[in-house]
């Protein structure tokens, strides 16, 4: 059966032959399963994606929560230090770090207001706050 088959189609026929000692080709055995591979690798690959998607929207929404807790915080502690005296104060808190802006009467207001948060953090901190 070898020799017919290596006569007949030439040894590149004979390597490529998953079973020489018959006639079955790869599509009549199905080898090696290209297609319940593929799905399988598919699925495994998709569903790693989701899973790692899913865990990167939760850390968003963990870090995202935490910058608005610290900027409530900071927020709280400048109007205590200032005795209030940082109008329309927003403070923004993000990876960079923290911006203060507003606006007060006095250029020791807004040291205190960024006296208030360096006590408070070590993170980078911009002043914007704008002295009337």
């Amino acid at each position: 059966m070898d020799h017919d088959l290596n006569h007949q189609h030439g040894a590149q026929a004979l390597a490529d032959h998953p079973f020489p000692d018959t006639d079955l080709s790869f599509r009549e055995v199905g080898y090696p399963f290209p297609e319940a591979e593929e799905s399988v690798w598919e699925q495994e690959e998709s569903s790693d994606e989701d899973r790692l998607a899913e865990e990167r929207r939760v850390a968003r929404e963990q870090r995202l929560k935490k910058e608005g807790r610290l900027a409530q915080e900071f927020k709280a502690a400048v109007k205590k230090r200032t005795y209030n005296g940082v109008h329309q104060l927003k403070v923004t808190v993000d990876r960079r770090g923290i911006r203060l802006e507003g606006r007060c009467e006095t250029f020791y207001c807004k040291q205190l207001a960024q006296q208030a948060v360096m006590a408070l953090t070590r993170k980078k901190l911009v002043n914007r706050i704008e002295v009337e």
